[in-house]
């Protein structure tokens, strides 16, 4: 086994390791993005272009023999065009390690990365705001943090929701890509969310860690949603009206979002004395990040 292999190896493993009992894995991923990947230029009525920044969080579940699987299917297409790791944004402008691949190539290992997800996956979700209106409207509060804390917070009660919904009795570990600024203030709200005993049980919790993409093979496909996600909004915001069609293949699979909008914002501001008691029957249900039925079926072409 090579250097490059054996990295991945041990990514996987560490995944295996930590889900040896047989629960259902739920990776958080925070997109990465800078001017290119986090900026949507919006063209005012006047003429004024405004930078529009916009955070994603996106992720997926799924049961952790699916998770290996996934692992495993995921490393032989790496193998095959001979890549460290997957990262959306240098697949779709042929950056980083996809610098050698043509476009025809890189087309092609997108849409069999996409394929597995489809294949291996329960569900897929991605939680947004507009970064400059979260710091406008938002209260500053432990509770809420920053955008990315409040939106890896909905998504922990998304997937309470998803529990409650299957009568999933089971564990669920908790993975969160590495190094956002943000990996501090949101390890310690996570560690207060499940010292509060009625949310650990409700969320099935057993442990969250926050782990290197280039690692794992679920925190690269939920990174591959994050940057989906991001530029169709990205695209929305600047004025198309046609998907991508590698979105558009995505998201035949079940896919919810929620955008957090300025209403929802001023939703938080009036049930925040609410929001503190630890169960989320005092969220508002705008707040939430999706319904789900009694079979748990997401569509998120159906979703606000």
């Amino acid at each position: 086994m090579n250097a490059r292999a054996a990295h991945r190896h041990n990514g996987s493993r560490f995944v295996e390791v930590l889900l040896s009992n047989g629960g259902i894995l739920m990776v958080l991923v925070e997109s990465y993005f800078d001017e290119s990947l986090g900026i949507a230029k919006r063209r005012d009525p006047d003429g004024t272009v405004r930078d529009i920044p916009i955070l994603c969080v996106a992720g997926y579940l799924m049961e952790s023999e699916q998770s290996k699987l996934l692992s495993q299917e995921w490393r032989a297409v790496l193998d095959k065009y001979g890549l460290a790791y997957f990262h959306m944004v240098d697949c779709a402008h042929g950056n980083g390690v996809f610098a050698g691949l043509t476009k025809p190539q890189r087309i092609h290992v997108a849409a069999q990365m996409i394929g597995i997800i489809k294949k291996r996956t329960i569900a897929g979700f991605a939680i947004a705001t507009n970064v400059q209106q979260f710091t406008e409207f938002m209260p500053q509060h432990p509770l809420i943090g920053t955008a990315y804390t409040f939106c890896v917070t909905l998504a922990t009660a998304a997937i309470r929701q998803w529990v409650r919904a299957t009568n999933y009795q089971g564990d669920v570990a908790y993975f969160f890509e590495a190094g956002h600024q943000s990996q501090p203030e949101a390890d310690q709200i996570m560690g207060r969310l499940f010292n509060t005993p009625n949310l650990k049980i409700a969320s099935r919790y057993v442990r969250h860690a926050f782990v290197e993409k280039a690692r794992s093979a679920p925190v690269q496909a939920a990174d591959l949603l994050a940057w989906q996600f991001y530029t169709d909004g990205r695209r929305q915001v600047e004025g198309h009206t046609v998907h991508r069609k590698d979105f558009e293949s995505l998201i035949e699979h079940k896919h919810v979002v929620n955008f957090l909008t300025p209403s929802k914002m001023a939703t938080v501001r009036k049930f925040l004395p609410w929001l503190a008691d630890g169960t989320d029957e005092s969220w508002p249900e705008e707040l939430l990040p999706w319904k789900i039925n009694a079979q748990g079926i997401y569509d998120g072409r159906k979703s606000s």
